[in-house]
């Protein structure tokens, strides 16, 4: 009837974001069921004398379900987004009340728990896996959602408060605080078992992966790798946590929390997540 089709747009498409966005690398985040849709494409951009089709590449996802049932936009069979969304905060909403009534901001804080806990449940996944998405889990402050891995950076920092408080106080009212002074002055070559505990120095290990786990997110264009890392990290802080004592357990301590801390709210920015600092 005189219009495009999809392989025709796919191709005028590539060719304006290559020449004039001038993009070096074009990834088609579409669903795994198009991936012989996109070999032809490339495939033509080629045939084409287009060199910079080597540089276009389908990253295929699996499917989404809601209560096991597949969505359809032809046949109306969709849930909106924002629906979704509004749901979800509306619920953290709810816990957040519940939990922390006093809580400042807080419809700030379940607006950045009610949508970080919609993309964790999804990018957790590996993207090739179908998933079937359930809100109540996904909102769920235990096991492997965002907001475990949110509240776990908001406990720590709540920790940081209370352990730069004492010192704040313990250097006012000392005139020779030789101790804190020293454990800031040594390297961390120096550090012995009893300083960490054996629960912090697993964590330091999990923490010490982290440059890695990016690497290897980056090469295999799988978010599903940070979001384990984060995972994995909000976990063993929680059971050095348990074991060890924090606050007044030495500047080694509070560090390595530091580290925790700041490593949690990077691996979420990265997901696209907030870190809020009090939950």
């Amino acid at each position: 009837d005189g219009t495009t089709i999809y392989p025709t747009r796919d191709l005028a498409t590539a060719i304006y974001r290559h020449e004039v966005m001038k993009a070096d690398r074009l990834l088609y985040v579409v669903g795994g069921e198009q991936k012989l849709h996109f070999q032809q494409v490339f495939a033509v951009l080629k045939h084409a004398g287009e060199a910079w089709a080597e540089q276009c590449e389908h990253v295929p996802f699996g499917l989404m379900r809601f209560a096991g049932k597949k969505m359809s936009t032809r046949r109306g069979k969709v849930v909106k987004l924002e629906e979704v969304l509004d749901e979800a905060i509306a619920r953290a909403q709810a816990i957040i009340t519940q939990k922390n009534p006093d809580l400042q901001e807080q419809q700030a804080v379940a607006e950045d728990v009610g949508i970080g806990a919609i993309i964790f449940g999804d990018l957790k996944n590996n993207r090739l896996n179908e998933v079937d998405f359930s809100l109540v889990e996904a909102l769920t402050f235990e096991g492997e959602t965002g907001p475990y891995v949110q509240y776990t950076h908001a406990r720590i920092r709540s920790l940081l408060e209370k352990a730069h408080a004492r010192v704040d106080v313990d250097n006012t009212n000392s005139s020779d605080n030789a101790l804190v002074q020293d454990s800031h002055s040594r390297d961390l070559n120096d550090v012995s078992d009893g300083m960490l505990g054996d629960a912090g120095w697993a964590l330091l290990k999990q923490l010490g992966r982290y440059h890695g786990q990016l690497i290897r997110a980056a090469r295999q264009l799988e978010p599903s790798v940070i979001a384990r890392f984060a995972l994995d990290t909000a976990q063993a802080f929680n059971r050095f946590y348990a074991k060890e004592r924090i606050v007044d357990g030495g500047q080694w301590r509070i560090r390595l929390a530091e580290q925790t801390a700041d490593i949690l709210a990077c691996a979420l920015q990265l997901l696209g997540l907030k870190a809020p600092n009090r939950m």
